[in-house]
């Protein structure tokens, strides 16, 4: 295991091919992503807090919504639009497990589940913005899992309607020490980005991006059709994917994603159906927060 530990968010990245989460898409929780992996709380900070202090010990914790830790935890093998209120959903329970292994990690626990929340695990039901009930994933040094209890949920019937997701907002230092994304740049480069997508329609497997550096602050703008998702659209206008809602615009949604955020000016994601629209001060690769 790569010996050296960040004291924040557990066994330290390093570059490395990355596999995908793993999850039953089946089985749904009843839990919004924005809750699990909201700007201002999330579910799992505090456990990838106590991650980066013990990486090398396989660690299960079980918490609330607000990530507090409850009395059941355990470690093994031992000689850590704005989101919901998490007190809404006292009645779940967040099974959150690190099991070390051998190798080199390619993403830490903060990133790891972030990326889980990012992927199809966090875009089920009708609004594409609900957690299975479990997932796990594979960071080359070890596995980070969820496993989320409480009232079921029933599969909806039929591909989920085109909507407008939650605005997420990366968590603000998420991409480490960083200059701000300052708004007349942003006005300036929008029009770049978005840039002749009124004449692209994307489908599964479609892709854009635009970016640059200012005043050492990366400005990164990326459309695309999130892997493995379906709704009742196989294919979107990239400028205006929504024909009754002339606001939900290229221009529009990318600006949100600065608007719409308080973290310091990093910028976030917002999707409609499949396609994902994101602003955000860091050169990673679409809906990730590190490479």
């Amino acid at each position: 295991m790569d010996a050296s530990i960040s004291a924040q968010y557990g066994p330290k990245a390093t570059p490395g091919p990355k596999a995908d989460p793993k999850c039953n898409t089946d089985a749904l929780s009843g839990i919004p992503n924005n809750v699990f992996n909201g700007a201002s709380s999330n579910v799992y900070g505090k456990f990838c807090d106590t991650i980066g202090r013990a990486s090398q010990k396989e660690l299960t914790w079980n918490v609330d919504a607000s990530g507090n830790q409850k009395a059941n935890s355990r470690r093994r093998n031992d000689k850590r639009t704005p989101p919901p209120n998490p007190k809404g959903y006292g009645s779940f329970n967040f099974e959150l497990k690190w099991r070390p292994g051998s190798g080199s990690c390619n993403s830490n626990c903060y990133d790891a589940y972030s990326r889980i929340a990012q992927s199809t695990c966090g875009a089920q039901g009708n609004m594409r913005t609900m957690m299975t009930a479990e997932a796990s994933l594979d960071v080359g040094c070890g596995t980070y899992s969820y496993k989320i209890t409480g009232p079921d949920v029933p599969k909806p019937n039929g591909p989920p309607p085109t909507t407008v997701s939650a605005q997420y907002c990366y968590p603000a230092d998420v991409f480490g020490k960083h200059g701000d994304i300052q708004e007349s740049f942003l006005n300036q480069y929008i029009g770049f980005a978005c840039a002749g997508s009124a004449n692209k329609n994307f489908k599964a497997g479609d892709k854009s991006n635009w970016n640059t550096t200012t005043n050492g602050v990366p400005y990164n703008f990326n459309i695309w059709w999130k892997d493995n998702c379906k709704t009742d659209a196989d294919n979107l206008n990239a400028y205006q994917p929504l024909a009754n809602n002339k606001g939900a615009n290229c221009m529009d949604l990318m600006k949100g994603n600065f608007k719409n955020c308080n973290n310091d000016g990093i910028g976030g994601i917002i999707s409609i159906g499949c396609l994902g629209y994101e602003l955000k001060a860091s050169m990673t690769p679409p809906g990730q927060a590190s490479s």
